[in-house]
């Protein structure tokens, strides 16, 4: 998988985007539960919005 900044084309690891531009699917968890891809986009929008905040705090760990 080639995971990429928009804006920068730089490569973004495995471990920054996972839960934050991608989520790895449990397919029990779909069949079990109608809501799972909404629970997913909101843990990914969530994880999101707190990495802008540590950006704009100046505290972000760009390896993280």
């Amino acid at each position: 998988m080639d995971i990429r900044d928009i804006v920068t084309n730089q490569k973004i690891s495995y471990k920054k985007a996972i839960n934050k531009y991608l989520v790895k699917v449990d397919l029990l968890s779909v069949i079990r539960d109608p809501d799972y891809f909404m629970k997913c986009v909101k843990e990914c929008e969530q994880n999101r919005i707190e990495e802008i905040e540590r950006i704009e705090r100046g505290d972000d760990d760009l390896e993280s």
